[in-house]
């Protein structure tokens, strides 16, 4: 059984070349099989402790659940965490009851495996081709990627007494590459875990 994950969604870029909030997308010439932010506030699903729900932004780095079980719900970064993310965001769910759940972050605090990357961060290459998207660069398209995550894993937990428990994720890498720009010379493969959303 798989311990819970958050997901974000991307569309492709082929089909978000129109203007958004009056701005031009800079990617109106180029077709392929390219990822676009779906949103610029971002998206997002649960999916944890038997159940799912789609997950809303409220304000700031906090997120709500469409059915709201009361969890305090936020999104944050700190590359320094080194997960794979560009932005080295992760998610923190703490529950009514006050555990605090992980999802991304990568390394625990301390510990004897604190310091070990627990692989839970699966990513792909997405294009910000609107202003205010992430990686967005005025008129050139190829330079507007980032690495961003499309599925963040569970991986640690800590209760309201001290106790902690990590959770790794095997290491997986794919044969396939992503299209990037129509430049298979430049094609990166898939990182950790199954990198396709």
């Amino acid at each position: 059984m798989w311990p819970g994950y958050i997901e974000r969604q991307y569309k492709p870029c082929a089909d978000d070349q129109d203007d958004i909030r009056g701005k031009a997308a800079n990617n109106k010439n180029s077709f392929g099989g390219d990822l676009c932010w779906l949103k610029p506030e971002g998206n997002a699903t649960i999916s944890f402790n038997g159940r799912a729900t789609e997950l809303v932004k409220s304000s700031g780095d906090r997120w709500k659940g469409v059915s709201d079980d009361g969890s305090r719900i936020e999104l944050l970064m700190d590359p320094s965490y080194d997960n794979g993310d560009t932005d080295g965001e992760y998610w923190k769910v703490t529950t009514t009851d006050g555990i605090q759940y992980f999802f991304g972050r990568s390394k625990g605090p301390a510990g004897a495996s604190g310091a070990t990357a627990t692989k839970s961060v699966w990513t792909v290459p997405v294009y910000g081709n609107h202003p205010d998207e992430p990686g967005y660069a005025v008129g050139d398209f190829a330079a507007s990627r980032t690495t961003q995550a499309w599925r963040w894993n569970l991986d640690y937990v800590a209760d309201t007494h001290g106790n902690t428990m990590s959770h790794f994720h095997p290491a997986k890498r794919l044969a396939s590459t992503w299209c990037r720009t129509r430049m298979a010379a430049r094609s990166p493969s898939h990182g950790a875990g199954s990198n396709a959303p």
